[in-house]
Formats: structure tokens, C-alpha cells, sequence
């Protein structure tokens, strides 16, 4: 599970990695689900529906997936090769707390999977989409995702500015209506 936090995932190809019936795996992720251990969005839709068939799935403690990815201290962290695989389920479960209540999160992805925003936050019509990286310093090229967001559903809905949420400490435009924030800003 910790391999797979922050990853697109449908049950069939938890099912195989995991090497359990598709059955097992969804009850073995309900428990989890219970036991406040994990999470899942489920995809953005045109049409304003959740798809059940693909979500995100993140553990709850980051720095449990970090225990269990084999990082045995904060100072290996930035270092490691599942650092962007561990900062953006950080990210994402600081939203949940940090949210009002009647917000969804939900995760998109062009059906040809070429450009995906991790995060589309939505408070009644309005979408707020936004992009994490694990990188000290955002930059315009990081927000392509959210430009070609923006085209496709700002004539159905209002789309807020987007956001970039990364591993620095400040925060500014990108211009293009994207701004960059801290994680720490969260």
C-alpha cells in the first residue's frame, strides 16, 4: 500500500500487483478505510459524477509510508526515490484537514492519460485545481496541467486560479493564473 499512495489505481490492478482476489483487495481496503489508515478520491468527471472505477488512493501518515518505503530518518528523506511519492499524499491529507466541509477533493485525468491534475478541489460550482511537486522551486512549466484544465471546463464551470503546492517556502505568481504555494502555507 505504501508503494501505491498517491497512484492511480483501479481494483483490477491492485488485485494483480497484490496478488489477491479483486473481492479480498476491496475488503482488505475498506478495513483500512475504517481504520483511518487510508483514503481515496475518486476522478473528476464532465459531468459532475463520481467515477468509482479509478481513484487515488493515500495512506493517512505519510511518515508511516515513509517507515515502510525503508526511510529510517527525516534527513533521507528529501534523498529518496519515493520522496514526490511520499510529499503528495503529505500534501493531500493536509487538505482534508484544512478544507471546509462542504468541499469535495477529487483527482483528473485525461482519458488518454496525458496531463492529470492531482487535485481538484470543488466547493458547489466552483473548481479549484491543484498541482503538488516535490520540487523546491515551482515554475510555470508545472502549471501546463492546469492550463489545459482550465480550457476544457471553464466554459461549464468557474474555475478558480490554480495552485501549485510545493516543497519551498514562499509564495507567487506564475502568472497564467496560477500561483505557487507553500506546503507550509497548508
Amino acid at each position: 500500500m505504501a508503494e501505491l499512495t498517491g497512484q492511480s489505481l483501479s481494483c483490477s490492478h491492485l488485485s494483480h500487483r497484490m496478488g489477491l482476489p479483486p473481492k479480498e483487495v476491496l475488503k482488505m481496503l475498506g478495513v483500512a478505510e475504517l481504520a483511518g489508515m487510508w483514503r481515496h478520491i475518486t476522478s473528476f468527471d464532465r459531468s459532475d459524477t463520481e467515477v468509482e472505477d479509478k481513484s487515488k488512493g493515500y495512506l493517512y501518515d505519510a511518515g508511516f509510508a515513509a517507515e515502510l518505503l525503508g526511510v529510517a530518518s527525516p534527513a533521507e528523506l528529501d534523498q529518496h526515490r519515493s520522496w514526490g511519492a511520499l510529499f503528495e499524499p503529505f500534501v493531500v491529507n493536509r487538505l482534508f484537514r484544512v478544507m471546509p466541509a462542504d468541499c469535495k477533493l477529487f483527482y483528473w485525468r485525461t482519458a488518454d492519460g496525458m496531463a492529470e491534475v492531482d487535485v481538484i478541489l470543488q466547493r458547489g460550482s466552483v473548481l479549484y485545481p491543484i498541482e503538488i511537486k516535490s520540487t523546491i522551486h515551482a515554475s510555470l512549466s508545472n502549471a501546463k496541467k492546469i492550463a489545459i484544465f482550465n480550457d476544457l471546463y471553464a466554459g461549464s464551470y468557474i474555475v478558480a486560479p490554480g495552485l501549485i503546492v510545493y516543497a519551498g517556502s514562499r509564495i507567487y505568481s506564475l502568472g497564467a493564473n496560477v500561483f505557487a504555494v507553500s506546503w507550509a502555507a497548508l
